[in-house]
């Protein structure tokens, strides 16, 4: 594999801007997602883009609809539309009604309504949409497919798509492989998520040869926020993982940019007047699974650096808990006046007693205090 350098943090978080990753990662923001809807309408009856023209006034009532989450209307008016002579006067008028009506069956979560109303003339409508909505459209034929039980059609469609895409841009480009993950994700929110991780794998593994490092590590980032939501934890580790085994083009140092953390680094870090390090984040006091993982990691890295003390997690902690649990600790330790291990052993007896508002009592046993 090609070797890449890592982009910063801000490149691995930043979303993807396309509509249909609201519909395929399950978050919907309306008013958001609907303003760009009415304001990106395409052109019809032949009228190009830039022309100060306006729309149709059967499109903008089904757009008002839209706006209103009134689906059940933006339905009934698009049905109008799409049949009858209307069509028959702008095609590309009526595949635009069709696209959103794809749109708001999925706002609606009415996945059945979709694929049976719109399979059927997925051809024709793909034809006549821009190909921005025409791509859109096609993926959110594949999630209905998925949603309803249609793993082989969805499969199918998928395919289709990402040849299209191929054909059009390149197997190798940008827009190609965002195809590929776009397909993951339709397969996820489908719960086939080993299908789904397989096929993200593959289309990460074409990044990495293809040295493309700022996509790589973007979709990295977005991809584990996913598996997290709809496949777990463990499948979420398993992406970020892949991230983490990535070859990057320099070895790791201090300052790389890199914004990962390795134990190697804290080895050079001049700790000797830190009295007390937190690292209260999920799972820090972990390393690959071992042994030895826990204690030679990070800790001793800590320890070996100078940290006369480190605060740490063993398993997977909630940020609000986490909070309210940090905030008494510290209060404990400064209030009171005791040590460090005292404050610590104060604050979890509290815990384990309930006596720490928005904390949950099971969560105590997460936390651990290294004195070095």
């Amino acid at each position: 594999m090609s070797k890449m350098a890592r982009p910063g943090f801000a490149a691995i978080r930043s979303p993807r801007a396309r509509m249909v990753a609201l519909g395929l990662a399950g978050v919907l923001v309306l008013t958001l997602g609907t303003a760009v809807l009415a304001e990106q309408a395409p052109a019809i009856g032949g009228q190009t883009s830039g022309q100060a023209t306006s729309r149709l006034p059967e499109i903008q009532a089904v757009e008002t609809a839209i706006r209103k989450s009134d689906f059940a209307d933006a339905r009934q008016k698009t049905l109008a539309l799409i049949d009858g002579d209307f069509a028959k006067r702008d095609p590309k008028a009526a595949a635009y009604a069709a696209y959103l009506l794809a749109q708001a069956d999925m706002y609606a979560g009415h996945w059945q309504d979709l694929y049976d109303t719109l399979i059927g003339r997925a051809d024709s409508v793909i034809r006549d949409l821009d190909q921005r909505r025409a791509d859109e459209f096609a993926l959110l034929l594949a999630d209905a497919a998925g949603r309803t039980g249609r793993p082989d059609e969805q499969d199918k469609l998928l395919d289709l798509h990402v040849e299209a895409i191929a054909r059009r841009s390149g197997p190798g480009s940008e827009q190609t492989l965002n195809a590929r993950v776009d397909a993951a994700y339709s397969q996820l929110t489908a719960k086939r998520a080993d299908i789904a991780e397989k096929r993200l794998f593959s289309a990460l593994n074409a990044m990495e040869l293809n040295g493309d490092a700022d996509q790589f590590f973007k979709t990295v980032g977005q991809a584990g926020d996913h598996f997290n939501r709809f496949a777990g934890f463990e499948a979420a580790q398993r992406v970020f993982q892949r991230g983490l085994d990535a070859r990057p083009s320099d070895e790791p140092k201090e300052g790389d940019g890199d914004n990962i953390v390795y134990a190697r680094e804290l080895l050079s870090w001049n700790l000797r007047s830190s009295q007390l390090v937190v690292v209260s984040a999920c799972d820090t006091a972990l390393g690959d699974i071992g042994v030895t993982s826990t204690v030679r990691g990070l800790p001793l890295a800590l320890s070996v650096a100078g940290a006369r003390r480190t605060l740490w997690t063993v398993e997977r902690v909630d940020d609000a808990a986490t909070m309210q649990l940090m905030a008494r600790f510290y209060g404990n330790l400064f209030d009171a006046g005791i040590s460090y291990a005292d404050a610590f052993i104060k604050t979890k007896r509290e815990a384990w007693a309930g006596k720490i508002g928005g904390f949950p009592a099971a969560l105590t046993s997460a936390y651990i205090l290294f004195e070095h």
